[in-house]
């Protein structure tokens, strides 16, 4: 039995959550707030720390929401297509990434990248709505992680400092990518997903 993971998508995966985590640092931060301020976690943070001064905490807080949800979003495709019978391969985007440095060190106040994909081989038999659902196991990966942190949050009126951060940010950034994702226009996931749902359909 041929291993879940090459070597080489376990190296782009961690080159891909690393420079990730840097590109969007100043994006997703847990900031240091006082009682009575407002909060918002997808403020850029760029004009107080500068571009090249790293803070950890802020790398470590971005690797973790923004690189582990993208990291599971890939695998998601993966993982449905390989249930479908496909060879599925992980791959970082290093061009999308080496642009997204670029544009972070320029201190450009918008980003939009793809810093991974997955490429696939299809199977002739594959029906439309096959690829309909191997594209939504992106997004439904973004879609699950805002439901729980919505639901956690609503639940536990009584949470640690870090904790509330956490899932706060969590709850906005990935019902942003959820969203975007599901854009219904080429190259996004959502092209796809309609596409297979209106031929399955009509």
């Amino acid at each position: 039995m041929p291993p879940i993971f090459a070597f080489s998508e376990i190296i782009d995966m961690v080159i891909m959550v690393v420079i990730t985590g840097f590109i969007f640092s100043g994006y997703v931060r847990r900031p240091k707030i006082l009682p009575g301020q407002a909060y918002d976690p997808l403020k850029p943070n760029f004009m107080q720390k500068g571009l090249l001064n790293l803070n950890m905490q802020d790398f470590l807080t971005s690797c973790l929401i923004i690189g582990v949800p993208i990291i599971l979003h890939e695998l998601g495709h993966k993982f449905v297509a390989m249930h479908f019978g496909m060879h599925a391969t992980f791959h970082a985007f290093y061009m999308m990434l080496g642009i997204g440095l670029v544009l972070k060190l320029l201190g450009s106040p918008f980003l939009i990248m793809a810093p991974a994909y997955v490429s696939y081989i299809a199977s002739p038999t594959a029906s439309p709505i096959t690829f309909s659902a191997i594209a939504f196991a992106g997004p439904a990966v973004h879609l699950i992680f805002f439901l729980a942190a919505t639901i956690i949050l609503s639940i536990k009126k009584k949470l640690k400092e870090n904790t509330y951060y956490l899932l706060e940010m969590t709850k906005q950034v990935n019902l942003l990518l959820f969203i975007f994702n599901m854009i219904p226009i080429r190259p996004f996931d959502g092209y796809t997903v309609f596409q297979g749902l209106i031929a399955t359909l009509f």
